[in-house]
């Protein structure tokens, strides 16, 4: 009985203590990080950054505020376009901010947006598919390399701690930690927190306690770590929302142009690419070949960026790339995987702009710099559909 009084006594002083010294906590929080972790000026983000936090922020104020945010792979390097979403936005004094580079496919781009399950409602998000992630050896989904970019112990700490993550999606996160886990050079706590939760928690319980105290003794009283969850907090509270007004635009007068001065530079060839572009990689070289798959894991992951987005209430577009037809021996190949994706886009209810199918059917030089990433004509298409869809008029 002793001890028992001393127990609550215990738990009594240290309540008393933290509910004392929070506004100290938090006044402390807010004066240590108001700029490095608060302000991140970039509208381009490539991947996380591992050591702070202030990228991740950056993407969790757009995604609450309400400005665009596009989320893709590979057709986002694109910097030297003046269509390339950032760059267009920019010019037009609007606000927008864009992550991921080549490699950040459905479930990264998933587990990102579960990170901040509880600010999804108010977003404004863009999500590109590329049609090359579903054949081929992209159709295998997200690689560790990959994963951990978007990943870093602050995304971690979100996903192991945040309760508006929809359970089935949590346990398909945690699958994805535990089938390569042997794979995972010197896990840490949250890791092996995440890779045991789908275990027998009978069976494994030992381990769940050892790692949980590994936990609370590393990561709990990190700074860096309270700081990132003090100002998601605070983000979640706030009313802020951004709106812009959609700007007149030539919208045929900038197709135009952007199909002529994409003829000025593929002169070298006929399957509609820079002349660069044809010199290095399909001169002299054999059609490239779309190759189905049976086992198709990024349309899983798909699947499943689908439940997570309906399951927390949050209403992305979609946006559809083509692919260069005049560059495969077979692109009627990758039509029923396409199929199926709009297929589920529209069981879902959610909106795209398909940009594939006219393409496949009679594709249009200039859409295209390349086999697979947008042009400046292609890129208006897509800047159009955005400022339509997320416009205050």
């Amino acid at each position: 009985m002793k001890t028992f009084a001393v127990h609550i006594f215990a738990i009594i002083c240290s309540s008393v203590i933290f509910f004392i010294g929070k506004s100290e906590i938090d006044n402390y929080l807010e004066k240590k990080y108001p700029v490095s972790l608060a302000v991140n000026n970039s509208n381009s983000i490539d991947h996380f950054n591992y050591l702070k936090p202030d990228v991740n922020l950056a993407i969790s104020r757009a995604i609450k505020t309400g400005i665009p945010t596009v989320f893709g792979s590979s057709e986002l390097s694109s910097s030297h376009l003046k269509g390339v979403c950032y760059n267009f936005f920019k010019e037009k004094n609007i606000d927008i901010q864009t992550i991921g580079h080549a490699g950040f496919q459905c479930f990264a781009i998933s587990s990102v947006l579960a990170a901040n399950a509880n600010l999804l409602k108010d977003g404004k998000i863009v999500i590109n598919l590329s049609p090359v992630w579903f054949e081929g050896k992209y159709s295998k989904g997200t690689n560790l390399e990959c994963f951990f970019e978007y990943n870093n112990n602050f995304n971690l700490n979100e996903i192991l701690n945040n309760t508006s993550i929809p359970i089935e999606y949590k346990k398909y996160y945690c699958k994805y930690i535990s089938d390569k886990y042997s794979q995972i050079n010197s896990p840490n706590a949250m890791i092996n927190l995440l890779a045991l939760a789908n275990k027998n928690q009978f069976l494994y319980k030992p381990f769940v306690v050892m790692h949980k105290l590994v936990y609370e003794h590393n990561y709990k009283d990190d700074i860096q770590l309270q700081a990132f969850s003090f100002f998601q907090k605070k983000l979640s509270e706030t009313n802020i929302r951004y709106s812009f007004k959609k700007p007149k635009i030539n919208w045929d007068s900038l197709y135009q142009n952007a199909i002529s001065d994409f003829k000025k530079q593929s002169t070298n060839n006929n399957v509609g690419v820079y002349n660069e572009y044809y010199t290095t990689w399909i001169k002299n070289r054999r059609p490239k070949l779309i190759e189905p798959v049976s086992d198709n894991q990024e349309f899983e992951d798909f699947k499943m960026l689908l439940l997570l987005c309906k399951q927390t209430n949050c209403r992305p577009i979609f946006t559809i790339s083509p692919i260069n037809t005049l560059c495969y021996s077979n692109p009627e190949a990758i039509n029923p995987i396409m199929m199926s994706i709009m297929k589920e886009l529209d069981k879902n209810g959610f909106k795209y702009l398909d940009l594939f199918t006219s393409n496949l059917k009679h594709y249009e030089k200039g859409v295209l710099e390349d086999i697979m990433h947008p042009g400046d004509y292609g890129w208006y298409q897509l800047d159009k559909f955005i400022m339509d869809e997320f416009s205050n008029n």
